[in-house]
């Protein structure tokens, strides 16, 4: 536990009697790893930060070590854990870390067909339960009921889905311009197909590993860089033979959500749904038979429930009940990565 924890201003006390002896290294303070210190300052352990950017690194909270470098805090610590949260093109820097566990904000890689990144990818896989994958949608209470119903399938077969993610890219690092954001360029990672990877992650997990019959990956010119701000596919899955990929980075009213065609209803989860709900209605049709819609919402501000139960997980080698089989693995994290560049590859500009 860290010394003068509840001296830290704004911060939750840990629970009495949670002493976890760990040290985290988080490797970036934007807003996913700020989100990532935050939590961890509720659970216990210690952690160290690292930021080259002055600025993030003033902006962690006090008590806290910083380093510019990973370099220069392994050469006075030595963590336990790590989470890596920099941007994706940097990820590969992580492949070399010598720590117990270590989580990496997805995209896992930027480049996935890249020879040089493939040889160094390779490294993983001597020791790859070491590594996890920052898809923490899969933690989602109301995903995961959805997936179970969608897999037990009773309503039938599956007919077609459509996966979704629309938003606007610019708002999403409100302190700095769009154009100095990873987003906006494809070198640094960004674009709908990389930065909306939770929903390539999610039709793997929920349908099954895809194969890609048609894709479009193109700009809208909207926006300013290089990167694709919207992305169509149409994928063959184990689970249903059609299912609809739409990406786009350019929608301002966001919206996230799954639908799920089959014979006998529909299946329908979405992330923007104020209160969260969880309804099932049935309907007469005109044959006789009964059409029925099952729907799962979750309101957006549960999310940082999701980072709480992934750093737990991370965690889980010191605190065994922490574990959860939904964590993504590095095999799924390279899948991903896969999947887009195949996507890219059938696309039509």
């Amino acid at each position: 536990m860290i010394e003068g924890l509840q001296t830290i201003e704004g911060y939750p006390m840990v629970e009495d009697g949670v002493d976890l002896d760990a040290l985290v290294l988080v490797a970036g303070h934007g807003s996913i790893g700020a989100r990532h210190v935050r939590n961890l300052l509720t659970l216990g352990p210690g952690i160290v930060v690292v930021e080259p950017d002055d600025g993030r690194r003033a902006a962690v909270p006090g008590g806290l070590r910083t380093y510019k470098t990973v370099e220069a805090a392994l050469k006075d610590e030595r963590p336990s854990h790590a989470i890596v949260a920099t941007p994706a093109s940097e990820h590969e820097s992580a492949f070399s870390l010598e720590i117990q566990r270590v989580l990496i904000e997805k995209p896992l890689l930027v480049w996935g067909s890249d020879p040089l990144g493939e040889v160094r990818a390779e490294r993983f896989t001597s020791h790859p339960e070491r590594f996890s994958v920052g898809f923490n949608l899969r933690f989602l209470p109301s995903l995961r009921a959805f997936r179970e119903k969608v897999r037990a399938a009773p309503l039938g077969r599956v007919l077609w889905a459509r996966v979704e993610c629309s938003s606007y890219a610019p708002s999403w690092r409100p302190d700095r311009p769009y154009a100095f954001t990873p987003s906006a360029w494809k070198i640094q990672g960004g674009g709908a197909l990389r930065e909306c990877s939770h929903e390539i992650d999610l039709v793997r997990w929920i349908f099954g590993s895809p194969t890609v019959r048609t894709a479009v990956v193109d700009q809208t010119h909207s926006l300013i860089g290089d990167s694709d701000d919207y992305a169509l596919a149409v994928l063959r899955t184990p689970y249903c033979e059609r299912v609809e990929l739409h990406l786009d980075l350019v929608w301002r009213d966001a919206r996230r959500r799954i639908e799920v065609i089959c014979e006998g209803g529909t299946v329908e989860w979405e992330l923007q749904c104020n209160p969260p709900v969880v309804s099932t209605e049935h309907r007469a049709n005109h044959d006789g038979t009964t059409w029925t819609t099952s729907h799962y919402g979750r309101a957006r501000d549960d999310i940082d429930g999701t980072y709480i139960t992934e750093v737990k997980a991370l965690l889980s080698d010191v605190i065994p009940e922490w574990a959860d089989p939904n964590m993504a693995t590095l095999e799924d994290g390279l899948a991903a990565v896969r999947l887009v560049d195949q996507i890219e590859a059938v696309a039509v500009k």
